[in-house]
């Protein structure tokens, strides 16, 4: 017969919503450097970082098995607000990564960043939603047990905060440390 021990240890599903508004200093990366026929950053962009902290029991740690949800982002516009300029744009963008990334396996990669997406929102067409679904994954945690979700904005030429609002369900189980 199962124990209760080994019921808790998974896989368990926890659910959750991070809402920002973002807008940010104007972006000086890459201070004058050329993409193609112009400047390759312009505009304002800004970021937060929720950390989801896992308390796996004594001798265990997290083992993250999916991560589902969306990002849905639009420009902050109330009322009495000037109007968004015309041609105006902002990309937006939501990550997952563990403590202790590691750049070192491949150019224009990362180790530890299981999810990573992007959308834009313009004055044309002011919301998104981009969902995701990343089941199959076997991405321990690191020793904190902590995955962050990170979301931003960038490139923001549109004058205005946006808002985003990141949902997310992340399923998971805990697993005996390895011994060194």
């Amino acid at each position: 017969p199962l124990t209760l021990a080994l019921l808790a240890l998974g896989p368990h599903t926890v659910s959750g919503n991070f809402p920002r508004d973002l807008y940010g200093q104007a972006d000086t990366r890459m201070p004058g450097t050329v993409c193609n026929v112009g400047p390759c950053i312009w505009g304002h962009a800004d970021s937060d970082v929720l950390p989801l902290k896992f308390y796996p029991p004594p001798g265990y740690r997290v083992r993250v098995l999916s991560l589902r949800g969306d990002l849905t982002a639009w420009i902050k516009s109330l009322p009495g607000d000037a109007p968004t300029p015309g041609e105006s744009a902002a990309g937006v963008m939501l990550g997952y990564y563990g403590s202790n990334p590691n750049w070192a396996l491949c150019d224009y990669c990362a180790e530890g960043y299981p999810l990573y997406i992007q959308d834009s929102v313009t004055q044309s067409s002011p919301k998104t939603r981009a969902p995701y679904v990343y089941d199959g994954l076997d991405f321990p945690l690191p020793a904190d047990n902590t995955l962050y979700l990170v979301v931003a904005e960038f490139l923001n030429t549109t004058g205005k905060p946006i808002h985003l609002e990141a949902t997310y369900t992340v399923k998971f189980v805990f697993e005996k440390e390895q011994q060194q």
